[in-house]
């Protein structure tokens, strides 16, 4: 731990062992009633929507893995490990001055005026230099400060240590306990406390205990308003205790604020969650905001802010657990937990509070759990509560202590739930978000990177007995170059990136109706700006399956999302980029109706830019593609089939062996149709094995719908997989219009051995569907189906 401004005195207590220190609180365990669990077990990333019990379900909302001007990789994977433990350290006693208190006995300790200079130290005559409390003993510190001008009476607890000959402060050491007591003339709120020291420091079973007092018939107290500055460090291996009390009415956590003016060490339980209601709300949680200014923060503890339980609403989540340092690395692992309180009988779940954790100029490590989540609502009405952000973020820009730029990787490892919360007899709640980003600006060499590692990525919308909810719009894993001043002399261009790897599933799919509605699929982009000088290496890779499928409806079904591979680059000579690869399966189906519409619209893209025009003589720019891709329309019991999507490449250069499926959905009256089209517009070569289908939906009562198209412009294709764009069936009506397949190789014949080519009109009882042909280097050919 830092020795700075210590005159060589300094010895700082350190009590952090490799696995969190969680002693009970005070008055309740844990506080705010039952415990908030993530709704899957594991490393998820979710931001799901709630169900809805006797309503709609709730909204999924976004999930970002974003990598901005980091230069390095960016790796989303399920397997691997992530050390937040923090280092050993040595234990020793803090610096107290030459004339602390120190607490022997139980006792009650009460201002002598209304300034900071609190109590005389252990001569009896001289104020205290700083304070100990031994181990097994209760100190009660009283307000000493009146900060309302309310004569007579006090309402804060101040405390500054500044009376050592050395010029510098001593330290608070708790070993055993310090109650605060209660603020003016209040029987149940704790007072506001405001502490200066050298160091804080609470050992493994020492407390500070900032309590609202429990009020059965009433209001339970709050947990007042805590700010600590230490100039030094900050470390606590026991535990902070600020629950608001239990009542008719559940009351106010604490809100507890630590600005260390160097670094923090935390192993213990800090606790400022809200009071139970037995015949009201739930008490709101109050929050948490732990910084260290100039030096590590290292987190194994427990950090709780949540709502509590309630009859008629749950209480909201603190407004946040907020945890910074703005020089030195950031390991964070136990929980951090900010949501919303259960609803007990009638009434809404309480909205849950952000979740955040910034590090600056410096290596962050993050495991454990983080939770955002709604509240439940309760079992006899009332919707769920809704969940908000859980935040992971490193920035490095310049080292201003050693005068040049560094970048830091960012490691996250986590069960992170920022989930809108179920409701029995509701409505969902909807959901916050997921957030991890690492930035770096300046010179960006070495490069850094973002390393995720987990099981799922959700932002499923939840489902409802009325209308299912949307899932989260926009989902991306992103990866932003940087600008390196190493190689702006050397090169046009300075600005290198990393590649983007995923092997992780992502689901953003629109909640079932249950009388109504499904709800949308989400939208999930990669993207990368990459300018690496790694010939040969994938600037987007993906491996994992996607579904952004729209959720099934008891009238309509829900649309599906889109799902992008953009990558960009402007290139070094000599350097080949080879551009983006996929072979997980990806669903984006809209959802089956009953007597309405089935959802469609979903699309797949690939796009490959680059400006400079370097290595295009090399097999640069290519977009792979072996995964099943399905865009199809969905289905309905006795209306209208849905409206398929499509595809695209947009590249230098392609391969496909995937099968794509853009297929109407079947109608209890008319055959989806497909306005949309499978199209490939490539530079140079395009090589395509898997079978292509963009045809109508079969109808029942109505007509078939009709097809799409399929679209093949390159220098060079070869095909030899059947591409149909057949017209769709109809048992009681006309029969859907066929549409056209074209391929057109601009740079010499199309290589089309094996391939079949279908652009029929469907078959009806009314008459059949009007047929249309397929075009091959710009000449159409008689029939309607060619075989090559």
């Amino acid at each position: 731990m830092s020795q700075a401004n210590s005159g060589g005195t300094l010895r700082v207590v350190v009590l952090l062992a490799a696995a969190a220190i969680i002693p009970a609180c005070g008055h309740r365990d844990g506080g705010g009633g039952a415990a908030q669990k993530p709704t899957d077990a594991g490393l998820k990333l979710l931001a799901k929507g709630g169900q809805g019990g006797a309503g709609n379900g709730g909204n999924g909302n976004y999930l970002y893995v974003y990598g901005n001007g980091i230069g390095g990789d960016v790796k989303v994977v399920q397997t691997g490990t992530v050390n937040a433990t923090p280092p050993a350290i040595a234990f020793g006693v803090p610096f107290l001055g030459s004339n602390p208190k120190t607490v022997s006995s139980d006792m009650t300790l009460s201002g002598v005026a209304e300034n900071s200079d609190a109590f005389n130290g252990d001569d009896g005559a001289t104020e205290a230099t700083g304070l100990h409390v031994l181990p097994g003993v209760t100190l009660m510190l009283d307000p000493n400060d009146d900060t309302n001008a309310s004569a007579g009476t006090k309402e804060r607890v101040w405390l500054d240590f500044n009376a050592d000959p050395s010029g510098y402060r001593g330290s608070v050491f708790i070993e055993g306990t310090v109650v605060i007591g209660r603020s003016g003339t209040s029987t149940g709120n704790a007072a506001d406390v405001l502490i200066y020291c050298q160091n804080f420091v609470i050992a493994t079973g020492g407390s500070l205990v900032i309590e609202g007092t429990d009020a059965p018939g009433g209001t339970g107290g709050t947990g007042g308003y805590t700010q600590i500055y230490p100039d030094g460090d900050f470390v606590s291996g026991g535990t902070i205790s600020g629950t608001g009390g239990d009542g008719d009415t559940g009351g106010r956590g604490l809100q507890l604020y630590v600005n260390a003016n160097y670094s923090v060490y935390n192993s213990g339980l800090t606790d400022t969650s809200g009071g139970d209601g037995a015949a009201g709300a739930g008490g709101q949680g109050g929050y948490i905001d732990i910084e260290a200014d100039d030096g590590p923060l290292f987190n194994s503890g427990s950090l709780l802010s949540r709502g509590g339980q309630g009859t008629t609403a749950g209480g909201n989540g603190g407004s946040y657990v907020y945890v910074d340092t703005d020089f030195g690395s950031l390991y964070k692992s136990g929980i951090a937990d900010c949501s919303g309180g259960d609803c007990t009988d009638n009434g809404n779940g309480g909205n849950a509070g952000y979740v955040e954790f910034d590090c600056y100029q410096g290596e962050a490590r993050y495991t454990g759990t983080y939770l955002s989540r709604g509240g439940e609502g309760g079992p006899n009405g009332g919707d769920g509560g809704n969940g908000d952000e859980v935040y992971f973020y490193s920035y490095n820009s310049e080292d201003y202590h050693n005068n040049n730029y560094v970048s830091h990787h960012l490691w996250v490892a986590v069960s992170a739930d920022a989930s809108g919360g179920d409701a029995p007899a509701g409505n969902g709640g909807h959901a916050g978000d997921v957030y991890i980003e690492n930035t770096s600006y300046g010179y960006a060499h070495p490069r850094s990177g973002i390393t995720v590692i987990a099981s799922e990525m959700n932002v499923d919308a939840g489902h409802g007995t009325a209308n299912g909810g949307s899932a989260g719009s926009w989902s991306y894993i992103e990866n932003d170059a940087a600008y390196d001043y190493n190689l702006s002399n050397q090169y046009s261009t300075a600005y290198v990136g990393g590649m983007i790897y995923n092997e992780v599933p992502f689901f953003g799919r629109g909640g079932d109706g249950g009388s109504g509605a499904g709800g949308n699929g989400a939208y999930f982009d990669f993207y990368s700006y990459q300018d690496d000088l790694v010939s040969g290496e994938i600037g987007i890779t993906n491996v994992a399956p996607i579904d952004i499928s729209g959720g099934n409806g008891a009238t309509d079904g829900g649309d599906a999302g889109y799902c992008t591979f953009e990558h960009y680059t402007e290139g070094f000579p000599g350097v080949v980029d080879n551009g983006i690869s996929n072979s997980g399966d990806i669903t984006a189906r809209g959802g089956d109706a009953g007597s309405g519409t089935g959802g469609g619209y979903g699309w797949v893209e690939f796009d490959y830019y680059d400006d400079d025009g370097y290595g295009l003589n090399n097999p640069a720019g290519v977009a792979i593609n072996s995964g099943v891709l399905d865009c199809s329309g969905g289905n309905s019991a006795s209306g209208d089939g849905g409206i398929a999507g499509g595809a695209g490449w947009y590249c230098y250069r392609a391969v496909n062996s995937g099968a794509i499926r853009a297929v109407g959905g079947t109608g209890g009256a008319s055959g989806g149709y497909t306005t949309w089209y499978v199209e490939f517009y490539v530079d140079t070569d395009l090589t395509n094995t898997g079978p292509v289908d963009v045809s109508g939906g079969h109808g029942g009562t109505g007509d078939g719908g009709y097809a799409g198209y399929i679209y093949m412009e390159a220098g060079h294709i070869a095909n030899s997989a059947a591409l149909t764009a057949r017209g769709g069936d109809s048992a009681s009506a006309m029969g859907g219009d066929g549409n056209y397949v074209e391929v057109w190789s601009s740079q010499g014949p199309s290589s089309l051995g094996g391939t079949t080519m279908d652009c029929r009109g469907g078959t009806g009882s009314t008459g059949n569907g009007a047929d249309d042909y397929p075009r091959v280097d710009g000449f159409l050919y008689n029939g309607p189906v060619q075989s090559f």
